[in-house]
């Protein structure tokens, strides 16, 4: 039992004693014993009230405290998981990205290869055309 408990509790009864011993002795009539008696029930009624509402305010603030904690953990927990989520993608666009740099250097070299391949095809062939060109004009012009 909390010590404002105790107190009001001992409070009570020797406040009812009182009462008590007033009524019997006769030193008080009816009326100022329940005046009396009505004053202390009105202080203790008014001191467990406030008690109670102090004590009501208090469950609430920590409820909601256990509340906001507890939300505040879960939120922790969601920034955690979305954060690795993201790392993850940002991990997978990095590889896809570096493959597609690597496909794409691969592809201009290969283009690039084509390119020279073929040039020194039309070149050999231009060369050999002109060969072929020249020992018909030269047998044109003996034969002429």
């Amino acid at each position: 039992m909390s010590q404002l408990a105790e107190a009001l509790r001992q409070e009570h009864t020797s406040g009812l004693k009182r009462v008590e011993s007033l009524a019997t002795k006769g030193h008080a009539s009816a009326g100022e014993a329940i005046v009396e008696a009505t004053r202390r029930l009105e202080y203790v009624e008014a001191v467990i009230g406030e008690r109670y509402f102090e004590d009501k305010q208090m469950k609430n603030l920590i409820t909601l405290r256990q509340l906001l904690d507890a939300l505040e953990g879960k939120l922790h927990e969601e920034l955690v998981r979305e954060a690795k989520a993201r790392e993850s993608a940002n991990d997978e666009i990095r590889e896809m990205v570096g493959e597609e740099t690597k496909t794409r250097q691969d592809l201009e070299v290969s283009v690039n290869q084509s390119i020279a391949k073929e040039r020194t095809d039309r070149e050999k062939k231009i060369s050999d055309s002109m060969v072929g060109f020249k020992a018909a004009m030269i047998a044109h012009f003996e034969a002429m």
